[in-house]
């Protein structure tokens, strides 16, 4: 599943590099609030803070490529856990409303261990001109179960 996720952002990296000539990508950072909490519905739950960097290109009139990566960091009772998420996917543009699938690895470190998985990551973006409002939701897969993080993030656009 690596071999494949790793293949197809191989793929859509060379895709934004031939566009690079057609000025038909976007690339945008910018940050959010997420909450983080494992599966099977414990109780276990944190709030943190990330940075996110994404790049989009046109596939066709309604649909774009994305590309993303960042960092989040969560902390409850003095433990920390940060995520580092490398997704692919694709957003339909519906107007101004983007809904769109993500899917790749999500990494997690804390203490002195780290573990990582399949992701995937439903989204729902609003676009305001330089500025994309994404809801998400994104859960990974892990050997011990899942850890879900829902969240909110705004995107400045730096090129258009």
């Amino acid at each position: 599943m690596k071999k494949i996720i790793i293949l197809s952002m191989l793929a859509l990296a060379f895709n934004f590099s031939a566009n690079a000539q057609k000025q038909n990508f976007t690339f945008s950072v910018g940050g959010g609030l997420s909450s983080i909490s494992a599966g099977g519905g414990n109780g276990n739950s944190a709030t943190g803070f990330g940075v996110d960097v994404v790049g989009r290109t046109k596939l066709s009139e309604t649909l774009e490529g994305f590309v993303q990566t960042g960092y989040s960091s969560f902390s409850e009772n003095g433990a920390s856990l940060g995520h580092i998420p490398f997704l692919v996917g694709v957003n339909f543009q519906a107007g101004v409303f983007k809904p769109g699938l993500g899917i790749g690895y999500s990494n997690f470190s804390g203490g002195n261990s780290s573990a990582g998985g399949f992701a995937f990551s439903p989204q729902i973006g609003y676009n305001i001109d330089k500025v994309d409002v994404i809801a998400h939701y994104t859960s990974t897969s892990l050997n011990s179960g899942s850890l879900n993080i829902i969240g909110l993030k705004l995107l400045y656009k730096i090129s258009k």
